[in-house]
Parts: C-alpha cells; structure tokens; sequence
C-alpha cells in the first residue's frame, strides 16, 4: 500500500534502498574461480597500492586492542606476486588503511573490489568504506576456507572527494590468518 504521508513514504524508499544494496551486495560474493575483475580494471585502479606490490607504502596499519601481525607476503598472492596479510595472534581489532587520492568525482558512482582469502582457522573478516561525507559501511566477508573470493560493491555515492578502504579484522576471527589483495576503485561506467 502506497504512504500518504511524505515523510513516511521516503522512510519507506531508504529502507528499500539499504536492502536492495545489501542483496546485491550478497550477490557479489564469489568465488575468484568466477572473477569480475580484468586486467584493464587492474591498470584503471584509483588506488596507488591496491596489489600490495609496493609493501606497505600508502597502506596504514594499526590495531585498537588484542594483538596482530601485519605482513606483505609474497608467494600467496591472488594477483601479481605480494598479497597483505592480517594474522591474529591475540584477537581484538587490527585493520589495514588504504585511501584513494584526492580528486575523486562527486557527480560519479564508484566500485570497489577486493579479493580475500582466509587461513588457518579464520572464520571471517570484514570490509568498511567510508566515502567522503557519507557514513562508514560495514561488511561481514567469509569464510573462504583457503580459497580467494571476491567481494564486490557498487554504485557507492560520495559527496565529497575522498574515500578510504579499511580491511579489518575485529572479533572474527579470533584465530587464523586473513590475505587481502586486488584491492580496486573505479568509477562506474
């Protein structure tokens, strides 16, 4: 049944809105097996170190409480040779920061990518964006179980010309090891 009242109507279309985002989020957690991502995408990516080929540069690190290891590894990349690696010594709140260069476009939707891989008993992490002058999003990812899965988001609105990724772990899992890489933002076409 349709609101009369507007202010109702338009609580109404912002939750729909929230939900029709988290189904296609749900849709766009897959298997890397059946990846979305190019090549093409790769060498478009707004971000300076998406593929963790240059270590740490560009990529803060820090934890809140429990204890973490934060690593570039090599050898268990998704792409190219060098993927992050987040490994739980003693559980809390560690997090990964990467953040997109000044200049984003307010008129634009953005995307973004992430590849992610959990080990040894991780049984999750998570994935937050916060576009400029919008709220933060949380999202829950995996378990993959050893394997890489790509989650995807689109259609991210910004109203200012910033954007940073937080690939965290917090809570979950409270064992294990989590890889993050093909870390990708891009305007939508």
């Amino acid at each position: 049944k349709r609101a009369d009242n507007p202010r109702i109507a338009q609580r109404i279309a912002f939750e729909r809105s929230q939900l029709d985002k988290l189904h296609g989020v749900l849709e766009q957690w897959m298997p890397c097996t059946r990846d979305v991502v190019t090549d093409q995408m790769r060498a478009e990516n707004i971000l300076p170190n998406g593929d963790f080929e240059k270590g740490m540069d560009d990529i803060g690190h820090d934890t809140r409480w429990g204890e973490y290891r934060f690593n570039v590894i090599d050898g268990e990349a998704y792409h190219g040779k060098k993927c992050g690696e987040i490994t739980v010594v003693e559980h809390g709140w560690a997090r990964m920061v990467m953040n997109a260069p000044k200049g984003l476009d307010t008129n634009k939707k953005y995307a973004l990518y992430c590849a992610v891989k959990t080990l040894d008993g991780a049984d999750g992490a998570h994935f937050w964006f916060i576009p400029g002058g919008c709220n933060a999003q949380l999202y829950t990812l995996g378990p993959t179980n050893g394997q890489w899965y790509r989650a995807v988001f689109r259609n991210i609105e910004i109203r200012a010309d910033g954007m940073q990724i937080l690939l965290t772990v917090h809570g979950v899992p409270t064992t294990g090891r989590v890889l993050w890489d093909d870390v990708i933002l891009l305007p939508e076409k």
